[in-house]
């Protein structure tokens, strides 16, 4: 049986019930593709003459993306708590 996925975190359980364990990116292969293309991806496609290059948005996602869950970069842990969410519409003609 697969160990259960709480939020953004793998439990596995332990003597003192569920422990926290780190899911480690950087061994995937989506991760070592990227870390080791990406400067060779970005150089194809930027083209200083004409002005040719990926949007910013782009190489910005993918450059977080190698920093994502490296624990020398920080991490955000949501509190077990209740989460109440409200929805407002408004009609379309007070739009």
């Amino acid at each position: 049986m697969a160990a259960p996925v709480v939020g953004a975190r793998v439990a596995s359980p332990g003597a003192g019930g569920f422990v926290y364990s780190r899911r480690e990116p950087e061994k995937t292969a989506l991760f070592q593709v990227v870390q080791q293309h990406l400067l060779t991806f970005e150089q194809q496609w930027t083209d200083k003459s004409d002005g040719h290059t990926l949007p910013s948005f782009v190489t910005d996602e993918l450059h977080d993306f190698l920093g994502c869950g490296i624990l020398a970069r920080g991490l955000a842990q949501l509190p077990e708590v209740p989460i109440r969410q409200f929805v407002l519409t408004v009609p379309f003609p007070l739009r």
